[in-house]
């Protein structure tokens, strides 16, 4: 799975390169190659601790942090209240050293958010020093060029070599363009009237990890299938989490046909049967594979997980589709309350 998952995000990352779409890649892979560094560190660690020490050394925290973000509220180590507190910080921060006038930028393609500098704030990529540019003085570059180095390094610790870099097409979706906002203006025209500025940045924030796995990542379907797919199985997951979290603790706004949309694809059966499946999102989150899962195997779609988390009770096919399903009622959804 490591070395799957390292040469997913190195193929994507790779041949994006001197195209428009390089930096809208570059902000959605982060909080995954944190993800992927962090959880193979976890295994490392049962093999050679030392190896693994010296991986971390100096970013641990930052490492730490970003991985975080994948996991949007779903995160028992993180409270809701704790989420929307760090996000307010950000926008006090942002407005004195930026001016209100100027205060995040999002990166749109057919009027949906794929990526954010606000989502990039919170991940720990960008400091204020960086302006939302991620050059080669930027923190956001040093910090992504340090855990992609240490990814690959990673793979050669495991013995594995070096990643297999596959040549993959750009998204084939409208090219993304840069819109510069400000808090006060995101407050007012985003979301309607529902709930306060940092839970707007939460559900933009669900909003990008959602259309970056259906969209930003969707060039990988056929050279990474099973890397896709357990990203896309985590990135649902913790999309319905955030929002029936948001939803319970802010009330319904019943003027807003958009927010019912949204509720429509939570109350949906199969958002409710993925939510159930806690083993196959914890199997594609983790690395640590319990010994009591049978079947398993390199050449099956998702290394045969679906069926093993389950019993035989669900097949690949049918959680592939329905996971696609979601992720794009989700991406019109969201889309639409955003508007409103």
């Amino acid at each position: 799975m490591v070395r799957d998952d390292v040469s997913w995000w190195t193929s994507l990352v790779t041949s994006a390169v001197g195209t428009v779409w390089e930096p809208t890649v570059g902000l959605a892979i982060i909080p995954q190659v944190a993800r992927i560094l962090h959880e193979g560190l976890e295994q490392l660690k049962r093999v050679d601790p030392d190896a693994a020490a010296r991986l971390t050394v100096g970013w641990d925290v930052d490492i730490a942090t970003a991985r975080h973000t994948v996991k949007l509220l779903d995160d028992n180590k993180k409270s809701v209240d704790s989420v929307l507190d760090q996000f307010a910080s950000i926008a006090a921060e942002h407005s004195a050293a930026l001016s209100s006038l100027n205060d995040f930028a999002l990166l749109e393609s057919d009027d949906r958010v794929l990526a954010s500098t606000r989502l990039a704030s919170y991940q720990a990529v960008t400091s204020l020093d960086d302006r939302g540019v991620a050059d080669e003085e930027s923190r956001s570059f040093t910090l992504g060029q340090t855990m992609g180095r240490r990814t690959v390094d990673l793979q050669r610790a495991f013995g594995m070599g070096d990643p297999l870099i596959r040549q993959v097409p750009l998204p084939d979706v409208a090219e993304p363009r840069l819109v510069d906002t400000t808090s006060v203006l995101f407050d007012a025209t985003s979301y309607g009237d529902f709930a306060s500025p940092s839970v707007k940045d939460v559900l933009l924030m669900v909003e990008c990890s959602v259309n970056a796995a259906l969209w930003v990542f969707a060039p990988t379907a056929t050279t990474h299938r099973s890397s896709l797919f357990r990203v896309r199985f985590v990135a649902v997951t913790h999309a319905l989490n955030a929002l029936a979290q948001i939803l319970e603790r802010s009330g319904s706004d019943t003027g807003s046909a958009a927010q019912r949309e949204v509720e429509a694809v939570l109350q949906a059966e199969e958002a409710q049967q993925v939510l159930r499946m806690r083993g196959l999102r914890n199997r594609s989150m983790h690395y640590g594979i319990p010994k009591t899962l049978a079947g398993l195997s390199g050449t099956k779609p998702a290394y045969g997980l679906v069926e093993a988390t389950t019993s035989g009770a669900s097949k690949y096919a049918d959680i592939e589709a329905d996971v696609i399903e979601l992720l794009t009622e989700l991406s019109d959804a969201l889309r639409a309350w955003r508007r409103s």
